[in-house]
């Protein structure tokens, strides 16, 4: 009877244990969001940003590169940026450590995550190339179904450099004789035998 008596008396006060208790911070003084505040002349806590403030790393003005559409809300089909090696190394980078534990390192959808799924696998990318590449950045930056977006954790540049090296995952398990240099051609088929 005793021990019972101190459980129930340990769960009660384990009970009352408040988030202020245990994070300070939850205690010091600070205006909230959307709460008065005497201290400005508007009444208001939160202050509106000075004109023409930009978020960081935010580009504007050219909605292809920021969104992947274009003036008419279309989604596009070509690259709003250079492509250069680099962008591509930079692509494989970013694929491989945010895309490609669930897509797979071939974007073939195999991966032990993927494998792991109970309700749907992640797709193969080699069966989405009829997608544009401007509603591929949209997946990258905002998700897609059960796929959570990047835009949080990957700048402009990154985005479209993910896209760019999906596009060359694509290309390099559908492309054919024809589309390597003739003068490589000889490599590859010394390396066939």
């Amino acid at each position: 009877m005793l021990i019972l008596a101190f459980v129930a008396l340990a769960m009660s006060s384990v009970a009352c244990v408040q988030a202020e208790d245990i994070d300070p911070m939850m205690k010091q003084a600070k205006y909230k969001a959307y709460a008065p505040s005497p201290m400005y002349a508007d009444g208001r806590s939160m202050r509106t940003p000075p004109a023409n403030t930009i978020p960081r790393e935010k580009k504007v003005g050219n909605t292809e590169l920021t969104d992947g559409v274009d003036a008419a809300g279309k989604t596009i089909t070509g690259f709003p940026m250079h492509l250069d090696s680099h962008t591509l190394e930079l692509g494989k980078k970013k694929f491989d450590i945010h895309c490609a534990i669930c897509h797979g390192l071939a974007g073939d959808g195999v991966s032990l995550v993927g494998s792991q799924m109970g309700l749907r696998a992640p797709p193969n990318l080699h069966t989405k190339a009829a997608l544009t590449n401007g509603h591929i950045y949209e997946v990258v930056k905002n998700g897609f179904g059960l796929m959570a977006g990047y835009g949080s954790d990957l700048n402009v540049d990154e985005r479209w450099a993910v896209v760019a090296y999906v596009r060359a995952l694509q290309r390099s398990q559908n492309s054919r004789i024809d589309d390597v240099p003739p003068a490589a051609r000889g490599e590859l088929a010394k390396e066939g035998q």
